[in-house]
């Protein structure tokens, strides 16, 4: 199906302070190929809903405060859900005065959030695409994951009309992985079998990837599936729905951050974070990226 020729723009506004530099670097590591570019210009992804296909672009506007997108998409009716999405790819409606306030308490928090104020909550495009991808970042590296993610979109994925080469997928839906071929793609056993049950109960309707009530029920919901510990249901829960408590206490990264190798030492830790534990992870894993490089 062809898509719009003419790609609308758009602002998007936000809560200063945001740190644009860092959200983009964050996504870069992360990239998806054949479905998402990063480059000094900003971020792009091919996007679905429905039927229809389209890509968007986003990148700091000349405004003030504001992010630009760009949205090629045949129907105009989606444009308040693309919008909504992006927003929560970028969490655009953080309110970061709140979140300073409630986690400063913290002496190394208050420090990390001085040192590099405005990070943000990076989100995801779409829940189910990024479930698969967090099943792949289980014991291995991003590059890996994203490396396997990029095949199983070049093989499963319907081809998306663009004018450049760099985006052509659209990461396939629950119905088509629930019954794809995914031998020889270079994943585990283990993890087909996975991806495969998340496919077929989200396909059934069986399982919603979305806060119905609370946090804890969704953690319980994903831990229920083969494959699925509390790492993955709080790293999908944080990421891909924004969910802002969420908190992943196994993280290697929080864990080399705070020093600390006990998971239930630091949720106990934690608890003084309620309601912003997803944002003490984000500067944790800052902290972590700056003890690693020495800066």
């Amino acid at each position: 199906m062809q898509i719009s020729q003419k790609p609308l723009r758009l602002l998007l506004p936000y809560q200063a302070p945001f740190d644009w530099p860092a959200v983009l670097n964050f996504f870069r590591q992360r990239v998806l190929p054949g479905v998402e570019r990063v480059d000094d210009e900003g971020f792009a992804r091919t996007i679905a809903l429905e039927q229809h296909c389209g890509w968007i672009k986003v990148k700091p506007a000349t405004e003030p405060h504001a992010l630009q997108l760009m949205v090629s998409f045949p129907d105009h009716a989606c444009l308040t859900r693309i919008i909504k999405r992006v927003r929560r790819m970028f969490d655009l409606d953080a309110n970061y005065a709140a979140i300073y306030e409630d986690l400063a308490i913290d002496p190394v928090l208050k420090q990390l959030m001085e040192a590099h104020p405005g990070l943000r909550l990076p989100g995801a495009w779409d829940p189910f695409e990024f479930a698969v991808r967090a099943i792949l970042g289980q014991q291995i590296s991003v590059k890996a994951a994203t490396t396997i993610a990029g095949r199983i979109a070049a093989r499963h994925g319907r081809v998306c009309a663009e004018n450049t080469s760099t985006l052509r997928f659209i990461f396939p839906s629950a119905d088509v992985l629930a019954i794809a071929n995914l031998d020889g793609i270079g994943m585990t056993e283990r993890r087909v079998q996975a991806i495969r049950k998340l496919a077929s109960v989200v396909t059934a309707g069986d399982l919603r990837l979305c806060i119905t009530t609370t946090l804890d029920a969704f953690i319980a919901d994903i831990c229920a599936l083969p494959g699925f510990g509390e790492w993955t249901a709080h790293y999908i829960a944080m990421r891909a729905l924004g969910e802002r408590d969420a908190f992943p206490a196994s993280d290697l990264g929080v864990m080399k951050a705070l020093n600390l190798s006990k998971p239930k030492e630091i949720k106990a830790l934690a608890e003084a974070w309620r309601p912003w534990r997803a944002y003490a992870v984000v500067y944790l894993w800052c902290r972590q990226n700056q003890q690693m490089t020495g800066n």
